[in-house]
């Protein structure tokens, strides 16, 4: 990672608790290694424990990925390169070859998500609804509810569409894998913000204004 990365990132990790004044054991290895073992595990796609001896061990890296995933925050951290062919006139001094896809030019650079979306795109997801038909698995659901923004999943089921068995496994994954906090939100809190009921009192004026209307036409047929 270049010096210039490194300054836009560190903004954007969290303080580790003994600088901060929380207390704890002071952390072995600096942030920026960390970032880079993880940065060369997700562009080589190695397993942890096959990464390099250059970078801090693997046990010691992973609890800090896992520590920045869980929050989202490793949305905000992978910097994403695409080479492109530069032109004739730019000097050599700024370009370069990229031996593995054979280009000669420059290497421009985005903040992306890990699946390489743009980060407004990948807000735009964050702000669409979503219902739990079909996405309530152990492995979908977790994933769903890290993307959405809080209050943007609620129930939903695709039977009579699908078949039986199917509605109710991905009924009994919603059922026992998400918490009892959680479930209610996504079972009728959510949905109940979403689409909140008239006050009674607006219910049963509008029902008197309709049954008035209707004693009034058929006392005086004939009029609107």
């Amino acid at each position: 990672m270049s010096d210039a990365e490194w300054a836009l990132m560190r903004e954007l990790l969290p303080v580790p608790g003994r600088p901060a004044g929380r207390g704890g054991c002071p952390e072995g290895y600096c942030h920026r290694q960390m970032i880079d073992a993880v940065r060369d595990l997700v562009d080589n796609g190695i397993k942890w424990r096959a990464m390099p001896a250059d970078f801090p061990p693997w046990p010691q890296v992973y609890p800090f990925f896992a520590r920045w995933r869980d929050p989202g925050l490793v949305t905000e951290l992978v910097v994403d390169s695409q080479s492109v062919r530069a032109d004739a006139t730019v000097a050599l001094d700024s370009r370069g070859l990229d031996a593995g896809k054979k280009i000669n030019g420059r290497k421009r650079h985005l903040l992306t998500d890990t699946l390489g979306l743009l980060l407004i795109v990948l807000d735009d997801f964050r702000g669409l609804y979503y219902d739990t038909a079909l996405s309530s698995s152990s492995a979908a659901l977790p994933t769903l509810l890290a993307l959405a923004r809080p209050g943007h999943v609620l129930f939903g089921s695709d039977w009579p569409f699908a078949p039986a068995i199917a509605s109710q496994y991905f009924a009994n994954g919603l059922d026992s894998g998400v918490d009892p906090g959680v479930l209610q939100a996504v079972n009728r809190t959510h949905a109940e913000t979403l689409f909140p009921r008239p006050a009674p009192m607006r219910l049963r004026q509008a029902a008197q204004r309709a049954a008035a209307s209707l004693v009034f036409k058929l006392v005086q047929p004939g009029t609107d």
